[in-house]
Formats: C-alpha cells, structure tokens, sequence
C-alpha cells in the first residue's frame, strides 16, 4: 500500500474487520489462561517448596525464606515438573503459530493493526512464562540433553519472530484509536478508527512524531530476558558470566570498602570513619541489588511482570474496539471451531500429570540437582542457612573485618568473598535492601501499569520515564537509608583502631555427608592454603572464625567497642 493511502487511512479511520481465528474470545482465553496456569504453577513450586534445591540463591533462601521440600514429596515434586514441562510445550507452539499466522497477514497485506497488536503480545506473554519455566526445568534439562535441545531452538525462533514483529511498534502512531485530537481528547468517528489500518503500513516506516521510547525499551528488555534466562541454561555461559562481570564487580565494590578500612585501622579519625560509611552506603545497594538479581525471585519478577503487560496490551485494545463497533467484538465472540480448539488443547498438560501418577516409569529420575550450576557461594550459604555453625562469621564489625579482607583475584571466586557474604546476610540492614529492592520492583510496575492503563491505545506511556524515575529514587533513598542506619548495624560499627593480625579455621562440610572435618588454612597475600577435603562428592563450606591477635604497631586505644561520637 502507498504511503499517501496509509496517510490517509491514519488521518480518517478505517473499519477493522473481524479475524475471530486471531482474536476471537477463545483463543484469547486459551492463550491467558495457559500463560497464567504455567505462573501459578511456577509460583506455587517455588512457594511450597518444590523447586530443585540448587536453583535456590542465597536471596531466596536465607531473605525470603523459600522452603525446599522437593526431597521429601517426590512425587508431588515430579509430578508439578511434568505438568510445567507441558505447559511450557504449549507456550512455544502456540507462540511461534500466532506469529506465523501474523507474517502471513503481513504478506498478504489483510491483517490490521489491531489484530497484530493482539498476535504480538499473545506470543509476549508466552515467551515472558516460558522463560520462567526453562529457569525451574534447568537441572532436568540438564541430564536430558534431548529435550533441552530442540526446546531452546523453539525458543530462539520465538525470540527472533518476536524481535522483527516488534518493528513497527517504534511508531509513534501505532496501535493508537485514532491519530486526530480536538483540544487534547481523540476524535473517533466510528466505526472508523486507526485500529482498522493494514499493518503493513507500518512496515519500513516511521509514523508519528519520532520513535515511540517505550518500544526500545520492549527490545531491551526482551533481549536481556533471553540472555539472561536462556543464557544461564548452559553451565559455561553461567561460568562466563560469573568470570568476566559478577567477580570483576564484586571485587571494585569490595575495593572500594577495603581502602577507608584500611585506613581507618592504621591511622583512625572520624575521616575515615565516616568515609567507610559512606562506601558501604554505596555497597551495599549495589550488593543487594546484584544478590536479587541473580535470585530465583528475578526469574518469577520476570514472568509476573511479563504477563501483566501482556496482558493489557490485549484486553485495553479490545475494550476500546468493542465501544468502537461492537459488532467486531460480536463477531470475534462466537465459540466456532477456531475457538474451540486452544480451549481443549487445555487439557493436554492434565493427561501429562495423570500419566505421571497412574503410570510408574522405572528409567524416570525423581530428583535432580543442579549439576555444575550451583557456585561454591550459593551452595555455601544454603548450608548456612540450615546450621550457622557451618559456617563462622568474623565477630568484629565489617570496618574492621574489611581492613584485613584479602582482595580476591579479579576473575575469580574465593573463601573470603563467601564469608564476607555471610557477614552480610547476618545483617538486617542488607536483608532491609534486598526488601527495598524488591518493594522498588513493585511499586515501579504499579506506576507503570497504572499509566499503561489510561494511555494505551491513546497515546505513548512513556514507561521509561517512570522506569528512569523510580531507578533514580531508588539509588538516592537507599543509600541514604544505608548511611543513617549504619552505625546501628555491625556493618557500620566500629572499635578503636589496633591493627592486627589474622587466624583462619576453615571447616568443609559435604553436602551429602553428616560428617565435618576441622581442618587449618594458611590465608598469604597470593592464595588460600587448605587442607585435604572430605572424600566423595562434596560441596565445599568455608567456615572461619576470626580471632584478634598481636600487633605490628601498638594500640592507639582500648580495643572495647564505643559508639560514635
């Protein structure tokens, strides 16, 4: 179609025709309901503790206090994986068949803008559910290497179907009621409206003042989800990531704190004092911050947020089409065989979980660790959660625990970063900003959600705005919180300076073993020194107590703590 017709067509409205095969009432049930059915099912897995514990991060577990149960109620526990397995199925076909259907259209030049908005955000919503549902089936897909395969190509050609039918949304002008506005309300002449526009007038052009912001923001982030969550199926890519940006980033922070504390134990003064102070109120949102998003809350955050909007960007635009001509929205309602079929295909993951039940299979594993994919850390402190005695934390504040903290190397993990993290989680002010993080999430997709309602269909949210808006509040109230309840907490106490030097008494734990091994450890400027392990498989515990000891230069005071002046 010409660009002078598509002008046209924008400026005076067209009728949109009804396509019951794309947005009929049944296939928009089935679509929703099974996206919902995959969450709740996820949700539920997490919340009652059915997730294979090594998914599990120290976020979840010692923060939100996430249970794992999946040991003792297998077969409630296999049974939730089959029924999520299925569903997950039913998200990649149906997604990449909606697209499919909506190319077509494209091609042939008969599909609207209304109804591809529709096909783009039925396949949003299942690929946003479908992601949380590989991060929950990882340790089965890990020793099935078959099923994971072919499941991931179906979601990379989801991904690349739903990156290029994103497109035409970075027009202004898409998806809008009408283009025209008589002191700042819409003029729609019904049943004319821009809903009725061919799609493929937005194909290769731009419509509307500039680029609409919040369509960047829709690649963004679904470029990020992917490479996130489909990244972190694959052991090595999750060693990569951890190598060349977790460590790297854990280390500059943990820099940053080490200088003033050094400082402060050699030399003293309110200086440097408050100066520790003031990089922990920098640390430690970052660190929190970090610690959720590499938690299995993220993952759910993810997909909750995912459906939401999705969600909206269906029913708002069907709302308006059914003021507009009700007789599309009449239309699309009849329960004929386009739309019955998606509500019976409903019952495909109900005969998996009947299979399971009724149906003993000698070669099905009941159970699956995470092979390769828990780090030392994560797996560390789910042990401290179930026996602080596992692992001994420094007695000493932080102040003083940071002056003698030695600097892992860049890339790597190390005993004494595991520790320092414990320390943290002991700390109700770090468990205060894992809260706000999270409470910050939350009250940001509220505002969202809110604006999306009254401006979708009528005008850009402009969702980055309120994105860019919330961030930057965050950043400023959390270290401020940080800085004044600092003191207060073992992370911004302190004593008198006297420098000091350190013992280590690391203990190691095996996870499938009831027996401990007390063991020495030599901590030198290059590497940790550790004795011999406990035989088997094992899952290393580093557990130290900190013990003050002699001097290199005398105390300039008494070593009992005293509060800040």
């Amino acid at each position: 179609m010409s660009n002078t017709s598509c002008d046209a067509l924008l400026d005076n409205g067209a009728i949109t025709k009804p396509d019951p095969d794309i947005s009929g009432i049944g296939v928009i049930i089935a679509f929703i309901f099974s996206a919902c059915i995959t969450l709740v099912a996820t949700l539920g897995a997490y919340a009652f503790g059915m997730v294979d514990e090594g998914l599990l991060r120290p976020v979840d577990r010692l923060v939100l206090r996430a249970p794992s149960r999946a040991a003792k109620h297998v077969a409630i526990h296999v049974a939730l994986r089959k029924a999520i397995l299925a569903l997950s199925d039913q998200q990649i076909v149906t997604g990449i068949a909606i697209l499919a259907a909506g190319f077509n259209g494209l091609r042939l030049g008969n599909i609207t803008v209304y109804h591809f908005q529709i096909i783009i955000y039925l396949a949003w919503m299942s690929s946003s559910v479908h992601l949380s549902a590989l991060t929950i089936l990882r340790p089965f897909m890990h020793f099935h290497r078959g099923v994971m395969v072919w499941r991931v190509i179906g979601m990379m050609v989801l991904f690349v179907m739903l990156i290029i039918a994103l497109i035409p949304t970075v027009s202004n002008e898409w998806a809008v009621v009408t283009t025209q506005f008589d002191n700042g309300q819409p003029v729609v002449n019904a049943p004319y409206s821009a809903f009725g526009v061919p799609a493929s007038c937005f194909w290769g052009k731009i419509r509307g003042a500039g680029v609409n912001p919040d369509s960047i923001l829709s690649f963004v982030v679904l470029f990020i989800s992917y490479l996130w969550k489909m990244g972190g199926m694959f052991q090595p890519f999750r060693r990569k990531f951890a190598r060349y940006l977790r460590n790297p980033i854990d280390r500059l922070l943990e820099k940053m704190l080490s200088k003033p504390a050094r400082e402060y134990e050699h030399r003293g003064g309110q200086f440097w004092l408050w100066t520790f102070r003031g990089a922990l109120a920098i640390y430690l949102p970052l660190e929190a911050s970090l610690e959720v998003m590499g938690s299995f809350s993220a993952a759910l955050w993810l997909s909750v947020l995912g459906l939401i909007y999705g969600i909206m960007q269906i029913l708002i635009p069907r709302m308006y089409m059914m003021q507009i001509d009700p007789s599309v929205a009449d239309a699309e309602s009849n329960l004929g065989f386009g739309q019955l079929m998606p509500l019976i295909l409903l019952a495909q993951p109900l005969g998996a979980v009947t299979e399971h039940i009724w149906l003993k299979k000698e070669d099905d594993e009941a159970l699956y660790t995470d092979y390769g994919g828990a780090d030392p850390y994560s797996a560390t402190l789910g042990h401290y959660q179930e026996g602080r005695q596992l692992i001994g934390l420094p007695k000493d504040p932080l102040l003083h625990h940071m002056a003698s903290y030695e600097l892992p190397p860049w890339k790597e993990q190390a005993p004494q970063r595991i520790q320092l993290k414990a320390l943290l989680y002991t700390s109700k002010l770090f468990h205060l900003m894992v809260w706000l993080t999270q409470a910050a999430v939350a009250a940001t997709a509220a505002v969202v959600f809110w604006a999306d309602y009254w401006t979708i269909g009528v005008v850009p949210a402009s969702n980055w705005y309120f994105i860019a808006l919330a961030a930057g509040g965050w950043a400023a109230a959390c270290p401020v919180i940080t800085f004044s309840l600092g003191p207060m907490s073992r992370l911004g106490m302190f004593y008198k300076p006297q420098p000091e030097k350190l013992e280590l008494q690391t203990t190691f734990a095996g996870s499938s073993h009831s027996t401990e091994e007390q063991h020495k450890a030599t901590l030198s400027p290059n590497r940790v020194e550790l004795g011999p392990t406990v035989t088997g498989e094992v899952t290393e515990v580093w557990s130290s107590e900190w013990r003050r000891a002699s001097v290199q230069h005398p105390p300039k005071s008494p070593v009992s703590p005293v509060a800040p002046p």
